[in-house]
């Protein structure tokens, strides 16, 4: 009988958590914005850029460049992926740039990115992954989330719709409960 009620807590859990998580939001709420916090500076903090406000071709961000999805690192508790699917994205492409972003057939032109950095106890929270698990020895984890207007608003949702940022040539993209490690087509220093 304990192991009955046992698994029906298990199975309930899981379920709760199956149906409560959505893989692309469009946007932090505002209860949880305190959880992103800029590190350095002890305080939330973001950095959102547009096209019209993006770094110079000289401070171009990181994650500009054209990317491979190589493999799956890491998997949530739960993954909505089969071994089938995760090999049909294995080796696709997405491009970042401050003009446009696409993934496929997908692309969107003039998109607008919103920085934050999420804190390894709030990633875990949110994912049931350690940073660790993805190979980020920090205490903190860049996201980048991309979005079609400058009220980020409408966020753009497709794979590459939002990521993070593991070192120059290494991004993080989590569909499905799974975590793929994508890596620049052409690595940089």
């Amino acid at each position: 009988m304990k192991i009955k009620c046992k698994l029906y807590f298990v199975l309930i859990g899981v379920l709760l958590t199956a149906c409560s998580s959505s893989r692309f939001e469009s946007k932090v709420s505002q209860e949880n914005a305190d959880r992103y916090i800029n590190i350095e500076n002890s305080n939330f903090s973001e950095k959102n850029y547009s096209p019209r406000e993006a770094p110079t071709a000289k401070e171009d961000e990181v994650f500009y460049g054209d990317w491979i999805f190589k493999d799956v690192i890491a998997s949530g508790s739960v993954s909505q992926n089969s071994d089938e699917d995760i090999k049909k994205i294995e080796g696709k492409r997405v491009f970042f740039s401050s003009d446009s972003v696409s993934f496929e057939n997908k692309k969107i032109n003039s998109p607008f990115y919103k920085k934050m950095n999420v804190s390894k106890n709030d990633f875990f929270n949110e994912s049931y992954v350690d940073l660790n698990d993805l190979g980020i020895k920090k205490d903190y984890v860049t996201k980048v989330e991309v979005y079609l207007d400058s009220n980020y608003q409408n966020f753009w949702d497709s794979l590459g719709g939002e990521f993070y940022i593991k070192d120059n040539n290494t991004i993080i993209i989590d569909y499905g409960g799974d975590y793929f490690r994508l890596v620049r087509k052409i690595s940089i220093k």
